[in-house]
């Protein structure tokens, strides 16, 4: 999406909302990310990766699984997902 008048971008919205304290989500094994969209979750330290978690809740870089990491719950994601585009549809009505 481009900007438009009143409009944030769609990559501007993803930066806001992991700076919104919703999007932070912590692994079974104590490892935070940041939720950004759908399955995807950056870690929330200074390295900054880019996770996709699998279908077994394991957060996988460049499809590579690592286990120390720990696993995030689907469903967590599932809902995160769901506040996420809930306050994507608030801040559209604000502008």
């Amino acid at each position: 999406m481009t900007q438009t008048a009143g409009k944030m971008t769609d990559s501007t919205e993803i930066i806001y909302w992991m700076q919104h304290p919703l999007s932070l989500i912590v692994t079974d094994k104590g490892f935070k990310v940041r939720h950004s969209e759908g399955r995807e979750v950056y870690s929330d330290n200074n390295r900054g990766a880019c996770f996709i978690v699998d279908e077994k809740g394991q957060l996988a870089e460049d499809g590579i699984a690592d286990p120390a990491l720990g696993r995030l719950s689907l469903e967590l994601l599932d809902v995160t997902e769901k506040l996420r585009l809930d306050w994507v549809a608030m801040q559209a009505l604000s502008h």
